[in-house]
């Protein structure tokens, strides 16, 4: 209830003035003319009300989806330049800008989340020789690189140190003692092809603001020649998404109302016109029409208003070990089966986000889709040696609806990766590969409701016989958010 009460009670009898009159109807007449906040308005009272874009929050959205052609013809394609969409990493051990990645905001003061995806390939595994993919990625804000998202930080100190053996005397002649161990790219990601998720939450002041998703080739020790024409990366589909929530309640741009209830000098005449027509009626008539400048800034809290996020859910699955084998169908293909997508799965069934998503319900809304899964190994399953760099799996989001799967975003949503170790003969051989995927769309009055949203797996190989490769995975877990616009 209001912090407003009387300032007297009147009984009969008691003499009157003007003075006590403008006190009985002042106190309420100044409350009304911006000064009104949470205490004035009843529980849940604008639930039906609409709220403005970009009233609770602002979303900064950047994606280019490249078709990586990995397959050309049912064979894989290695080698060359990539598609004229795709991001060629420039090969100097400098920061670069990754195209397509850069956002720049003028925001409040605001506290900003921003995810980022990165799918990136390494050509240099092509090679009977390949060596790792030596890259680096980080966000960066106003020229700042965020120093705990870097992917494979470098430190010196970080480097393995071991112990000459006793019979292994230094070639000076010295005495046997620990030693740096020279071991390749121990501060980097090393893995030749795979997809990265960045993320960070940030403090900004008032201003313009320019966030983007940077990289950059880091030399290894032992690695001299390295700066070959099909020694590169090569960036395909990438996006970057920051969440803007303003650390202050909006501000109130229309002033305070004014309400015409002015004090009643000494020797004013109590009459109708003068107390009730004049002032009473005024402050009667601003309570019965509130107005933007009635209020104080952060009137209304969470009690008052609609929700911010329409949907919010997660499944999870762990356990023992489980695999597929299904040929990787073909950019933003939604075939089902072997050849095509499979579904992860555990024991208890497969990974989906159950709860119907009712989009049309929604109206415009952001869709923000997460997952994370550990990839415990990617092997031949056919038996025959070959280099491990050379087995392939895919992952990506459907969505059920009219009695079928469908791609999401027509591709966008699609990551591949690689068993980044030599050889691949033996299936007890786990790299423990955790692929982190991210997507967001905004959705304009969408036509179709999800019933479901699963994440699906296909495999393939270097040599283009596709159904020779197998992936397995512990755990996983998808997380769904629909956000008002």
């Amino acid at each position: 209830m209001p912090y407003l009460f009387p300032y007297s009670f009147l009984n009969n009898f008691d003499p009157l003035d003007s003075r006590e009159f403008s006190q009985f109807i002042l106190p309420a007449a100044d409350k009304v003319q911006g000064r009104l906040n949470e205490h004035d308005f009843e529980q849940s009272c604008c639930q039906n009300e609409t709220i403005s874009a970009g009233a609770y929050y602002r979303h900064h959205l950047i994606e280019k989806v490249v078709d990586p052609d990995f397959l050309v013809s049912g064979t894989p394609k290695v080698g060359g330049n990539g598609p004229d969409a795709s991001f060629v990493l420039v090969n100097d051990k400098q920061w670069h800008t990754v195209t397509g990645t850069s956002v720049t905001a003028t925001t409040e003061a605001s506290s900003i989340w921003v995810a980022a995806f990165v799918q990136y390939t390494y050509h240099e595994w092509t090679k009977s020789d390949a060596f790792q993919a030596s890259v680096q990625f980080a966000l960066r804000v106003d020229g700042e690189i965020m120093e705990e998202d870097i992917t494979g930080k470098f430190e010196q100190a970080d480097k393995a140190v071991s112990a000459f053996r006793v019979n292994t005397p230094k070639s000076d002649g010295s005495f046997v003692g620990a030693r740096v161990f020279r071991q390749n790219n121990p501060h980097s990601l090393g893995a030749q092809h795979r997809p990265v998720r960045l993320g960070f939450s940030l403090d900004l002041a008032p201003g313009a603001h320019t966030i983007e998703v940077v990289a950059k080739r880091v030399a290894y020790p032992g690695r001299i020649a390295w700066l070959d024409s099909n020694d590169y990366i090569e960036c395909h589909t990438r996006r970057l998404y920051a969440l803007e929530v303003p650390l202050l309640p909006q501000g109130n741009p229309a002033g305070s109302a004014a309400v015409g209830a002015s004090y009643m000098e000494d020797g004013t005449i109590l009459s109708k016109a003068e107390y009730e027509t004049a002032r009473l009626d005024e402050v009667i008539a601003a309570y019965n029409d509130i107005e933007q400048g009635n209020c104080e800034r952060g009137a209304f809290n969470h009690n008052h208003i609609p929700t911010a996020v329409f949907y919010a859910h997660q499944e999870v699955l762990g356990g023992t070990l489980h695999s597929l084998s299904s040929e990787y169908p073909g950019f933003s293909l939604a075939t089902i089966g072997d050849p095509g997508w499979t579904q992860i799965f555990d024991g208890a069934g497969n990974l989906e986000l159950p709860v119907q998503l009712n989009f049309p319900a929604y109206g415009d809304c952001y869709f923000i889709l997460m997952a994370d899964i550990e990839i415990t190994k990617v092997w031949s399953s056919d038996g025959v040696p070959r280099w491990g760099f050379d087995n392939f799996g895919n992952l990506c989001f459907m969505s059920w609806y009219a009695g079928a799967w469908h791609v999401i975003g027509s591709g966008a949503t699609e990551c591949a990766f690689n068993a980044h170790y030599v050889f691949s003969t033996e299936a007890e051989r786990d790299m423990n590969l955790c692929v982190s995927m991210l997507y967001v769309v905004k959705l304009t009055n969408p036509a179709q409701a999800f019933d479901k949203v699963g994440l699906f797996g296909s495999t393939w190989d270097g040599n283009g016989s596709n159904k020779d490769v197998t992936m397995g995975w512990r755990t996983a877990s998808i997380k769904a958010l629909v956000l008002r616009p």
